[in-house]
């Protein structure tokens, strides 16, 4: 007869107690395969406990695999073959440090931030609440796969109105980052295609291809952005591009290049993906019309994202499709649910229709200019020799410095006083820029520190006067 101490005071219901102790007997084979268990009424006896309490260890046996009932003959231990130690080790893996967001250098000129201390938190809490008020039986519901209709509506009121883009709502697809966005896109032109990438460019894009194993060339610039030399004569079939503010250089793509790029991409019969990353963010004058605006051809699949000018952890990005584009998706790909929170949905539709968005990038134009500004002033007062190239859009520029200047070194010196910046040559995956570089990002840091780093920088000599 089975002999447990069962604890009545301990938080562990007693069937459960009873459930281990028969379960830790079975593994360790003090009771065999094809033994038969006391009934529910004889064991419930001899340990004082209720039937009931019995009857819910062996359900829970049964339906696990540990033992099996015979009608009017009893329980009975199933045969347990374990190929693998079911016992825990003693050994404990040591966890892998995860890299927190705390950040080690004290002045950041990283082009990866967003100046979250100007977002309209007031504003933005307060759509929110009316969403919950209104919304209140609508944001238990599926977002449609494209994402809700009235923010693919606004999306396009914007598009039209700021990039130059006639398309319909049907034509946006809204996505949790452009992660998603770039995953959704290859898998709508087939992996068999070949890609090619800006080289410099944006690293993530090039993983992403590389993740699904897919045929990636890594194309040169030249003074007006992708090499024609280089992709006329590749064999390519896709194309990311970044004409409006190439990524990391700065360089704005002219229009006879971007007519010159369109007309590969009809000759070839191939797609242009053209990532607008920041192109609202323009200092002196309009902001240029998207390639796309350009494109009568329907081969270009323009993608953009609010986590550069609103908040990262928003992840709301969006593309624009070609209409054929758009058919292969309502055939094959309606089934993919929405991957954006119809609450964050709602609230950025809210945002968009109130005028809030365009008052937002109107006044963190103003506050980034600023910092430009600063920026330029550092740069007169310490060293002439050094050019800036791409300040008058987009989020970030390039300081280029005379030839024999040990770039490698500038930036090691800097990080160890805890300055970040970062040199362009780390966005290339292959050569070297025509001369020495580096990326300054200004999203993350005011005014006041941008002088205080620069004062630091000029008194570790690395920026001297002629």
């Amino acid at each position: 007869m089975f002999t447990y101490i069962l604890d009545a005071k301990s938080k562990t219901p007693i069937y459960e107690q009873l459930y281990n102790n028969i379960k830790r007997d079975i593994l360790n084979k003090t009771i065999q395969n094809g033994d038969r268990l006391p009934s529910k009424r004889k064991l419930a006896t001899h340990l004082k406990i209720s039937v009931l309490t019995v009857e819910t260890a062996y359900e829970q046996l049964i339906s696990e695999g540990y033992i099996y009932s015979v009608p009017k003959k009893g329980y009975f231990v199933n045969n347990i073959q374990k190929s693998v130690s079911i016992t825990k080790s003693d050994t404990v893996p040591i966890p892998i440090r995860e890299n927190l967001t705390r950040s080690d250098f004290k002045y950041e000129f990283k082009t990866n931030t967003v100046d979250t201390e100007n977002f309209p938190f007031s504003i933005w809490a307060k759509l929110m609440r009316e969403v919950l008020r209104d919304k209140d039986k609508e944001l238990l519901n599926k977002s449609e796969p494209k994402g809700l209709y009235a923010l693919r509506v606004e999306i396009a009121k914007y598009l039209k109105a700021y990039r130059g883009i006639n398309c319909q709502p049907e034509q946006i697809i809204v996505g949790a980052g452009s992660e998603y966005i770039i995953n959704l896109i290859i898998q709508l032109l087939g992996e068999d295609k070949k890609y090619a990438v800006e080289n410099p460019g944006y690293h993530k894009i090039a993983k992403i291809l590389s993740a699904y194993n897919i045929n990636t060339e890594y194309l040169p610039l030249d003074s007006e952005g992708i090499s024609m030399e280089h992709l006329i004569y590749s064999e390519i079939n896709v194309l990311h591009v970044s004409p409006s503010h190439q990524f990391p250089t700065g360089i704005i793509t002219p229009i006879k290049r971007r007519y010159e790029i369109l007309k590969w991409a009809y000759e070839k019969n191939g797609y242009i993906i053209e990532d607008d990353y920041d192109s609202e963010f323009r200092y002196n004058g309009k902001p240029i019309p998207a390639l796309q605006s350009l494109d009568n051809s329907g081969h270009v699949i323009y993608m953009n994202t609010f986590a550069k000018n609103l908040a990262p952890s928003l992840r709301i990005s969006y593309m624009v499709l070609p209409w054929e584009l758009v058919y292969k998706f309502d055939n094959d790909f309606k089934f993919y649910s929405n991957t954006v929170s119809c609450f964050e949905q709602y609230t950025l539709t809210k945002f968009m229709e109130g005028g809030y968005f365009e008052r937002h990038i109107n006044r963190m134009r103003n506050i980034y200019k600023s910092r430009i500004n600063t920026i330029k002033d550092c740069i007169s007062s310490l060293n002439s020799s050094v050019s800036i190239k791409g300040e008058n859009i987009g989020l970030h520029m390039v300081l280029e410095f005379p030839q024999n200047t040990d770039i490698p070194n500038f930036v090691s010196n800097a990080k160890n006083n805890g300055i970040y910046i970062s040199d362009i040559n780390e966005y290339y995956v292959k050569g070297r820029h025509y001369c020495p570089a580096l990326v300054i990002g200004y999203t993350g840091i005011n005014n006041e520190d941008i002088i205080k780093a620069f004062n630091i920088l000029k008194k570790l000599g690395l920026l001297e006067n002629e």
